[in-house]
């Protein structure tokens, strides 16, 4: 009965909406209006709309979910609401589990995916994706692929590693089947690796960024090469001058002799920018017997990091060969700095030409990303390359201030979801006032005050988005309303559309339930905005 009420009590609301008209007062403007001198507008927190019965009325009239059929509505309606409960988001692993145990897997598996699989997935296989692009439904949204396969570490094997890089490569291949300039993927490096082997690769990278202060400010800093050698000793790193000397050459360029061994220095900077524990594309380096002391790492584990930049080769390779953007996901803290380095050292090769191809993305909830984008501008402008980055807020809050209790480290996340906001608004800003031709940014958010903010910085700084230069991204099931209204203003927008294995997409698909539980505004929109459609068609008919 309960369900029954909630159902009625929508039904009356929406009647309730389409009964009110917006009538502008005297020296008030409408949501179109509000729209086109946006420029106005405060950034941070400022919403769009006097009222939700204003974003209703402003939304509703893109009917976003005509192309939908009366079943996909009704499994909208119901899984969104069951989404904005905490009960059923806080145990909604567990009753999966108990739901495989009672009815089967197979059963199981049907029921997730025809419910919150229809949501937020493209389907399964390959085939069920490219299907997908093939009757996509909105000429002006664009479309990120990306291979969703979060399998248990005990699962992994070699040959599921290749079979996930094998299906990026795939990917690609679909978005130029497509012939859309602004289709794209995106990748976790951890499909395409072991964890284990990232984690130790990342803890070589730390200890090799420990010759200087942590984080990415104070660029300027600087030890002349003795001060390094003291480095490499304290670290166990056992040399002679000619070996050291040798060092300096290969990594820096920088001629050193016993004379001037006080003077020559290396800076912060360069030290960021020139070192790696593994060089994607030297083997000279990776042979250099300091380096491979310094990074600790033993040839077995070295084996399987090298297998995962060859599989990120093979697919970068393919992006540039189609010239389709390459979207390299942020992870862990405990796994980004080895997922930076590659990163970095790939776009280094792929982003000369004309348009950024590969494209790191930002986490805007942690403290250090102001740094750190400062730091990736200015390296871009010492290379004269174009940067490409992909804003997001960040998605493993949770995890990261349990370790930092757990370990009793400083928590890397922002204290509040309002320093969040102006830490995401704030580097937004300085990438627009910063810009170096040819460079991408996707401003990938369901947040509408930063959306909004982001079409501001286009305007003032003059960049065109229709060439993709900045465009928006929306999950797949999320911020739908947003994705379209974008679209109808003329900005490159897309959403992300995952595909993969059910039985390994789970996690993906509760993240999504906790991501609808986080925004209860928006799914209580998305849920009228279904009821509309319905009554929409009923009225018609």
């Amino acid at each position: 009965m309960s369900k029954l009420r909630f159902f009625i009590s929508q039904a009356n609301t929406l009647k309730q909406l389409q009964r009110i008209r917006f009538k502008p007062t005297q020296g008030q403007q409408s949501p179109l209006e509000n729209l086109a001198a946006a420029q106005t507008i405060n950034p941070i927190n400022a919403p769009l709309f006097n009222s939700d019965i204003e974003r209703y009325q402003y939304y509703s009239g893109f009917r976003i979910y005509k192309n939908q059929t009366w079943l996909d509505l009704c499994n909208l309606i119901v899984m969104t609401t069951c989404c904005t409960n905490g009960l059923f988001v806080d145990n909604c692993h567990h009753l999966y589990n108990i739901t495989r145990k009672v009815l089967g897997v197979r059963i199981s598996e049907f029921l997730v995916a025809n419910t919150m699989g229809r949501i937020f997935t493209s389907g399964h296989t390959l085939e069920q994706m490219d299907n997908s692009i093939a009757t996509w439904r909105y000429p002006n949204i664009n479309i990120l692929i990306s291979y969703s396969n979060e399998a248990p570490i005990e699962l992994i094997t070699p040959e599921m590693l290749d079979n996930n890089a094998l299906n990026y490569v795939w990917c690609v291949q679909l978005c130029h089947k497509s012939n859309r300039d602004n289709y794209g993927i995106a990748l976790k490096c951890s499909s395409i690796c072991s964890m284990a082997y990232l984690r130790i690769a990342n803890s070589a990278q730390i200890k090799i960024r420990s010759a200087f202060s942590p984080g990415f400010g104070n660029l300027s800093e600087s030890l002349n090469t003795k001060q390094i050698g003291e480095f490499l000793k304290a670290n166990n790193v056992e040399f002679s001058f000619r070996e050291l000397q040798e060092f300096i050459k290969l990594f820096f360029n920088k001629e050193l002799s016993q004379e001037n061994q006080n003077e020559l220095e290396i800076s912060k900077f360069e030290w960021l920018n020139e070192m790696h524990m593994f060089y994607v594309d030297s083997q000279e380096k990776n042979s250099n017997k300091i380096l491979k002391q310094l990074a600790g790492i033993n040839e077995s584990d070295l084996a399987e990091i090298e297998k995962l930049s060859q599989r990120l080769k093979l697919i970068c390779d393919e992006g540039f060969k189609f010239k389709q953007k390459v979207l390299i996901d942020a992870e862990q803290t405990y796994l980004q700095a080895a997922i930076d380095s590659f990163t970095v050292q790939f776009s280094n090769i792929y982003n000369k030409g004309e348009i950024a191809i590969v494209l790191n993305t930002f986490q805007n909830y942690l403290k250090s990303s102001p740094e750190r984008i400062k730091y990736e501008v200015e390296r871009c402008k010492a290379l004269g390359l174009p940067f490409g980055m992909k804003m997001v807020r960040g998605a493993y809050m949770v995890e990261e201030r349990r370790l930092a209790r757990e370990y009793s480290y400083e928590d890397p996340i922002q204290p509040s979801i309002e320093d969040t906001h102006q830490s995401y608004n704030g580097n937004l800003e300085y990438l627009m006032s910063n810009w170096i031709p040819g460079s991408r940014v996707v401003i990938a958010s369901h947040n509408e005050s930063s959306i909004n903010w982001g079409k501001q910085l286009i305007t003032k700084y003059n960049i065109n988005s229709q060439k993709g230069a900045v465009s928006f991204a929306q999950l797949l099931g999320l911020g739908d309303h947003l994705t379209h209204s974008l679209a109808s203003e003329g900005y490159a927008v897309g959403k992300l559309c995952h595909y993969g294995p059910l039985h390994y997409m789970v996690p993906f698909l509760i993240r999504r339930a906790q991501e609808s539980k986080q925004v209860l505004a928006s799914s209580s929109l998305k849920r009228r905005l279904a009821f509309n459609e319905i009554f929409q068609r009923i009225k018609s008919n």
